[in-house]
């Protein structure tokens, strides 16, 4: 039994207590602890549920707060999962809450958080405006964390628009906090967008090893999808060095990742797929038109999730890896 799980026993225990002597504030507390636990074993529609739950007692008691605390909750999990009209309407109902409340951290917390949603959809310019508003309100408070936070995805959002060297800088800064604080994540995720930024300006020495870095962080703290992105953005330096044999090491790795982490699916970056696939293509390798199939359901599914026809759109021909697998998936029937 993982340490995660074995943590997660005394809460239920807390929860089985508490719901025989009616302590309806015990109740709440415990399963939003329950959420917190199943989001990091990256069961995400189990800590929906948990939330859910949650909110459900939070709301007659007349806690706001904590109301608006589970509403962004349970969209960050819609978000991870690629719920993304879901998870948008989550965010706006707990932004409102917030700014009613006046509670600034919350709210630039939330309005990060929806910019990541818009940045998922492929609405960067929407993403940017909400994020340089989340890094604004963080900075005005002093809060370092949601300051390396919203640096490392206005860094990704900048990239997606073209702008590199601006992506470079970004992700630098977030990376230099992220030290500073020495939290393991933000490291990782400034790793990441420096290797990104840098692998769009062609420096694949350096990218490559800000994707190494990443990856080392990612299995030490459990991010299996970010983990099979930065191998992804490893395959895609040796694709463009010339050496396949190397990119399907990484690809190898990447399979094996996606075929024992079940829960995986539900957050994997499709650019992932799109890399495999042309790994496996470039060497023949037959399993990569079932890569690429794979990649299109997952990206269809998510797209289905999406209610709004104009955003549902843009999610599919705005994101890059998204509009790569589309077309070659219609090119190859």
């Amino acid at each position: 039994m993982g340490q995660t799980e074995a943590a997660s026993e005394p809460l239920q225990q807390a929860l089985e207590f508490s719901q025989r002597v009616d302590d309806q504030f015990g109740q709440m507390m415990t399963l939003t602890f329950l959420g917190v636990q199943a989001r990091r074993r990256n069961k995400l529609i189990v800590c929906e549920r948990y939330y859910k739950q949650a909110l459900d007692i939070a709301r007659p008691l007349g806690d706001r707060l904590v109301e608006g605390k589970l509403l962004s909750n349970l969209g960050v999990a819609a978000s991870m999962r690629f719920a993304l009209s879901q998870a948008q309407r989550y965010l706006e109902q707990a932004l409102t809450i917030f700014e009613q409340l006046n509670v600034p951290k919350n709210r630039a917390i939330t309005e990060g958080d929806l910019g990541v949603v818009y940045a998922r959809i492929g609405n960067y310019a929407r993403a940017q405006r909400l994020l340089e508003q989340s890094l604004a309100l963080a900075r005005q408070i002093g809060d370092r964390y949601g300051e390396a936070w919203g640096l490392n995805w206005l860094s990704g959002v900048v990239l997606a628009q073209g702008d590199a060297t601006t992506a470079l800088q970004l992700a630098r800064s977030a990376f230099s906090i992220a030290d500073a604080l020495d939290i393991k994540s933000l490291q990782a995720g400034g790793l990441a967008k420096m290797g990104d930024a840098l692998l769009a300006n062609g420096a694949l020495a350096e990218a490559a090893d800000c994707y190494r870095q990443a990856h080392t962080i990612c299995e030490q703290i459990n991010q299996a999808a970010e983990a099979a992105l930065m191998l992804a953005g490893l395959a895609d330096i040796a694709l463009r060095q010339q050496q396949p044999e190397r990119a399907l090491t990484h690809v190898e790795a990447v399979l094996t990742t996606i075929a024992t982490e079940p829960e995986i699916y539900q957050g994997i970056h499709l650019q992932v797929y799109w890399v495999c696939y042309q790994a496996l293509r470039n060497l023949g390798d037959p399993r990569a038109a079932a890569t690429l199939g794979a990649g299109h359901a997952i990206l269809l599914s998510r797209a289905d999730n999406i209610d709004d026809k104009a955003s549902r759109q843009l999610f599919l021909t705005q994101v890059a890896a998204h509009q790569q697998i589309l077309e070659t998936n219609a090119g190859n029937l």
